[in-house]
């Protein structure tokens, strides 16, 4: 489920130490894909996301989904293939 976080003053303590915690508004869609989220935020002067921006970002988010788990599975590979690489000591 998405989060709409309209003045997070009210839930600082649960978010200490969380990227993006000290911005006022938040808005957070789940990928439960790649067991992540997407974190908007927004400051003071902007105001609270609505409704209607939480819809306009899930459809985007989820069609994501795919790219991003695959952009991880890409990341995970080249980390494993990393030590069979030959280096040039030209370089």
């Amino acid at each position: 489920r998405a989060l709409l976080v309209e003045d997070t003053d009210v839930v600082r303590s649960k978010l200490a130490g969380a990227p993006l915690a000290a911005w006022r508004h938040l808005l957070a869609v789940p990928i439960p894909e790649v067991r992540a989220a997407v974190v908007l935020a927004r400051g003071y002067e902007a105001g609270p996301f609505s409704e209607r921006d939480l819809g306009a970002v899930v459809e985007p988010v989820r069609e994501g989904a795919v790219l991003l788990q695959s952009a991880l599975q890409t990341r995970h590979l080249a980390r494993l293939l990393a030590p069979l690489r030959e280096v040039d000591p030209s370089h």
